[in-house]
C-alpha cells in the first residue's frame, strides 16, 4: 500500500488519517486533490484500499464536511 502524499506534504496511510487531515486541511489543499475532474482522495481509497463502495460514497461528496461524513459511516460499517 502507498500511502497519500499532499501537495502540502502531509502524508496519509488509512481511512482514519484521511478523515482527521480532511478535518484540518485547508480549502485550497482540498480543492488542489479534489474538483469536478479528479478526486485523489477517492482514487487512492478504491486503489490503494481496495475499497470501491466508500471511493464511490466518496466522488459524490462536494466538500470536505461531505467527504468525512462518508468516512465516517464507513468507519462502522
Amino acid at each position: 500500500m502507498h500511502p497519500l502524499r499532499l501537495k502540502d506534504g502531509t502524508t496519509i496511510a488509512s481511512r482514519d488519517e484521511l478523515y482527521a487531515a480532511l478535518g484540518a486541511m485547508t480549502n485550497k489543499t482540498f480543492s488542489t486533490h479534489c474538483d469536478e475532474k479528479k478526486n485523489d482522495f477517492a482514487s487512492w481509497i478504491e486503489h490503494e484500499l481496495s475499497d470501491k463502495f466508500l471511493a464511490a460514497s466518496m466522488r459524490r461528496a462536494t466538500n470536505k464536511e461531505e467527504m468525512r461524513k462518508a468516512l465516517f459511516v464507513a468507519m462502522f460499517r
